[in-house]
């Protein structure tokens, strides 16, 4: 009698899972494993290093370090580290050593317990990148302790400084900030700076900064202020949207390059400012355009209707914006307004007023706002659109101006307003003697361009 063979035993379902179970925990457990050591190793660390080299760093360029030393999950060290904008290196810091706690990042926190660096060296003023839409942060960063030498190369700040800075910010990422900084020169014993922030998005705020240099130094010429003569700062501001106040003032030597104050409530508000803009390097092209000193005065009062009464002022030698009207301050629009007032570069003759017995003079825009709003979800609501006051006066002005100038430059020569003796400025005449040229139009959003026998696009 022949013998069968026993069937081939086979396994339950549910062993194939606890088997399936076992090698997806082992398959974790070596990939944990690899994570959580695998930078211990040089070629970790070379990893580590390969992914931070090129990171952005906001506008201000691109990050590379060299030399990764220790543990990257807690504790290591690094040799050099570097920022580069498109001219080369701007920042340059050595041996630095960071203390952090890695197993925050399951909480969306970068949480550094101790950072120092050896120097920082600012060897010259960063050329920024172009702005970019602000998006929140992916982590919060906080830092317990910060510290280092700073050193300013004149470069940076004209004139060379050294400074033992202390540093301690928690900033998150949805917006709210607070920390303090603390800089004391190494070369002019008593020259500091000093500076707490509380900011706690739109439900309240608090600032203070004081800086003193009794001879002049390197930041007052990293403000691009002169470096020869005693600097102060002294910036405060406290409050919340709803009622707060704040008061900024610079000296450099005798002059005061900033002055402003301003205080606000549930009733209005009001500010007020004066800015030198000769006084410092950084505002040279502000200059250049405005004039060596710009001004502003801002009020608001709440009105019967609700809204508020506005009034803003602001003038310069070369410029001057008044805007008076009535608004909802709570209302959150992204507004842009397109200033084309205080036009010194084409002009008209015209009649002046009945006072000055019509004179021939010339004239000149002195208001041409246009005005765009998008709502909360950026649907445009209006787009390049002219004001009306309420009182019905457009916002469009043209008005008479002194025809020749009292200043030692930039004044009108004689073939602004005559034929030139080589006959080469006939568009010019065409358009001051309101002709018309086209020097004027405004070409909005939507510019459409006949194309003959095609249409037009």
């Amino acid at each position: 009698m022949a013998l069968r063979p026993a069937p081939a035993a086979r396994l339950a379902p549910t062993a194939w899972l606890i088997i399936a179970a076992v090698a997806m925990v082992l398959i974790v457990g070596a990939c944990a494993i690899a994570v959580r050591y695998g930078p211990l190793t040089a070629t970790g660390r070379a990893f580590v290093e390969a992914q931070l080299n090129g990171v952005k760093v906001g506008r201000f360029g691109r990050l590379k370090i060299e030399g990764v030393r220790g543990d990257p999950w807690g504790r290591f060290t690094v040799r050099r580290l570097t920022i580069s904008d498109g001219a080369g290196i701007w920042l340059d810091a050595r041996d630095l050593a960071v203390r952090w706690r890695s197993a925050e990042l399951l909480r969306r926190r970068v949480h550094a317990t101790s950072i120092t660096a050896r120097t920082i060296v600012l060897m010259r003023r960063p050329v920024l990148s172009p702005a970019e839409p602000r998006n929140p942060l992916p982590v919060s960063i906080i830092v317990d302790k910060a510290a280092g030498r700073v050193v300013s190369m004149p470069s940076f700040s004209y004139q060379r400084g050294v400074y033992d800075l202390g540093a301690a910010f928690d900033i998150e990422r949805l917006g709210a900030a607070r920390g303090a900084i603390v800089a004391n020169s190494a070369l002019h014993a008593g020259d500091f700076l000093r500076a707490k922030f509380d900011v706690r998005g739109t439900r309240a705020f608090a600032i203070d900064a004081r800086a003193r240099e009794s001879a002049g130094g390197a930041m007052a010429g990293a403000l691009g202020l002169a470096t020869g003569q005693p600097f102060l700062l002294d910036a405060q501001a406290n409050g919340s949207l709803s009622a707060g106040r704040f008061t900024v003032l610079a000296r450099d030597g005798a002059s005061v390059p900033l002055s402003a104050s301003g205080t606000w409530s549930g009733a209005g508000g009001s500010a007020q400012g004066r800015v030198q803009l000769a006084a410092s390097t950084l505002l040279a092209g502000y200059q250049r355009v405005l004039g060596p000193e710009a001004r502003f005065a801002l009020a608001g009062r709440k009105a019967a209707d609700g809204f508020y009464a506005l009034a803003l002022e602001a003038e310069s030698q070369n410029a001057e914006v008044r805007l008076h009207g009535e608004g909802d301050v709570n209302t959150k629009n992204f507004t842009s307004y397109n200033y084309q007032v205080l036009r010194d570069d084409v002009f008209m003759l015209g009649l002046d007023s009945t006072a000055k017995n019509h004179k021939i003079v010339p004239v000149r825009s002195s208001s041409a706002i246009l005005v765009s709003s998008q709502n909360a979800n950026r649907e445009w609501i209006y787009h390049q659109e002219q004001t009306i006051s309420s009182e019905g006066y457009s916002g469009q002005a043209m008005n008479p101006h002194y025809p020749h100038t009292v200043r030692t430059k930039e004044t009108k020569t004689c073939t602004d307003c005559h034929i030139s003796q080589e006959k080469d400025n006939n568009a010019w005449m065409a358009q001051l003697l309101l002709h018309g040229t086209n020097f004027v139009n405004f070409l909005g959003r939507y510019v459409y361009v006949g194309e003959g026998k095609e249409g037009f696009q």
